[in-house]
């Protein structure tokens, strides 16, 4: 039996493409104290009325 480490960006993806959210962009994260892999992901729900910033321990929601 494996026991992967799914990290908390992964689970939320993957949880608002079930609920019609879709990617819209990926930019990388810059700056001291980042990993060169850390990323934020720009979702936008089906009606196009909100926009979401899924960082790698937070989620920020916008008015689109």
């Amino acid at each position: 039996m494996s026991t992967a480490i799914v990290s908390y960006q992964d689970t939320k993806i993957k949880e608002m493409k079930r609920l019609d959210w879709y990617v819209v962009g990926k930019r990388n994260l810059s700056g001291p104290g980042r990993a060169p892999g850390e990323f934020v992901i720009k979702l936008t729900n089906s009606s196009k009325t909100l926009e979401a910033y899924v960082y790698p321990a937070e989620i920020l929601y916008f008015p689109a």
